[in-house]
């Protein structure tokens, strides 16, 4: 019998993998995006967008919890 602890830790496992891959394949998309634009592929626009993107995540995670 599988433990709780060895199920957690694959459950985990198996989430950190899937965020993982979803920023890898939206980095690739922003990347190849502003290649075909000729832009820089570091820009403030996505750094506020992705600095908005966590403060929405922390204040919906707050507000579930309370």
């Amino acid at each position: 019998m599988v433990s709780l602890a060895v199920s957690l830790k694959v459950n985990v496992s198996l989430w950190m993998g899937a965020i993982l891959q979803v920023i890898y394949v939206i980095a690739k998309m922003l990347i190849e995006d502003h290649r075909t634009h000729k832009e820089p592929s570091v820009s403030w626009l996505n750094l506020s967008g992705f600095a908005i993107g966590l403060l929405i995540m922390y204040f919906t995670a707050f507000f579930v919890k309370f």
